[in-house]
């Protein structure tokens, strides 16, 4: 992520889907335990924060899948 990143992921490592250049998920494993819940692909999933931008709102907790192809958010 960019020098300026006001989300406190300053250098953080991410993936991106190249066809249509949006963001999949972080490239480490910050937020994955094995004590979280499973995601739908029976992994476990990452615990993260939203954002300053967050349209729920900024610091809210969330688990989404740990790798980024499932789509699972709670």
């Amino acid at each position: 992520t960019a020098e300026n990143n006001p989300n406190g992921n300053i250098r953080r490592p991410y993936y991106k889907c190249t066809p249509c250049n949006n963001w999949l998920t972080w490239a480490d494993v910050v937020g994955v335990d094995e004590g979280n819940a499973p995601c739908y692909c029976k992994t476990p999933s990452r615990v993260s924060v939203t954002g300053v931008n967050a349209r729920s709102g900024p610091g809210r907790r969330y688990r989404s899948c740990a790798t980024g192809l499932c789509g699972y958010w709670s």
